[in-house]
């Protein structure tokens, strides 16, 4: 399983992947969904949109790998 774990008051975000799709959402790909798709919107005051982009770009990347 993944979870995307948003903490706006702590101003964290996390992708946190199970073991079973480590290999499709590896680490680095992870760090880069949150950096092009969830913080930009973020930042824009947007954080429904961050995190739609966010859950959008994981499941492209997993229905690519199935």
């Amino acid at each position: 399983g993944v979870v995307l774990l948003v903490a706006p008051n702590e101003r964290k975000v996390r992708i946190a992947v199970g073991y079973g799709l480590e290999s499709s959402l590896p680490d680095d790909l992870c760090r880069a969904i949150i950096d092009h798709s969830i913080l930009p919107r973020f930042r824009a005051g947007d954080f429904p949109g961050g995190i739609a982009s966010g859950t959008d770009a994981l499941l492209r990347k997993l229905q690519a790998t199935s």
